[in-house]
């Protein structure tokens, strides 16, 4: 048959492999355990720039309502008299005293 087994060696190899493999899955869980602080804080920054967000736009409407509640009101409302009224009294005016006159005469 062949040569015999060198178990010693077998078994050396064995624990040099499985100190090797417990190393990698060392790193392994360190790696994904880094990851996984890293998602935390990301995700509690999105949270906290959802918030910001949210307060930006709140801020954003109250300055609006502040610059609209700061117009003056002349500029809301112009009120400037109406050429129209003043036109139609003034001719019936005119009537009213051609008529008169006519009447008189």
């Amino acid at each position: 048959m062949g040569e015999g087994m060198d178990w010693a060696a077998a078994m050396t190899e064995t624990r040099e492999n499985a100190e090797k493999a417990a190393t990698m899955a060392e790193r392994t869980l360190g790696a994904v355990a880094e990851m996984k602080a890293e998602s935390r804080r990301s995700s509690q920054a999105a949270e906290t720039l959802a918030r910001l967000d949210r307060l930006a736009a709140v801020v954003a409407e109250l300055g609006a309502a502040q610059r609209e509640a700061q117009r003056p009101q002349a500029l809301l409302a112009p009120c400037r008299p109406s050429w129209l009224p003043t036109t139609a009294a003034a001719a019936a005016g005119a009537l009213l005293g051609f008529v008169a006159c006519l009447w008189s005469c």
